[in-house]
């Protein structure tokens, strides 16, 4: 569900959501301790590749939602 209340989200929105979501978490945990040093950005272009979704999307994503966990395969 979306942060912010009284929001509904398309089923596919939100499962691509919590694709960003999982490639932004797995991108952290290859980086590992120094996921905290590097740039926001080069995590950014990380989950771009993966995904196919712009920066400012992938930003939006991982700063205005949650992972939802109805939705996993």
């Amino acid at each position: 569900m979306t942060r912010f209340s009284g929001k509904n989200r398309r089923p596919s929105t939100v499962f691509r959501d919590n694709k960003v979501h999982e490639a932004y978490e797995e991108t952290c945990r290859e980086l590992g301790e120094y996921s905290r040093l590097v740039p926001r950005q080069h995590i950014y272009e990380k989950v771009k590749v993966r995904t196919g979704l712009s920066t400012k999307t992938i930003a939006y994503i991982l700063n205005h939602t949650e992972k939802e966990n109805d939705w996993e395969e």
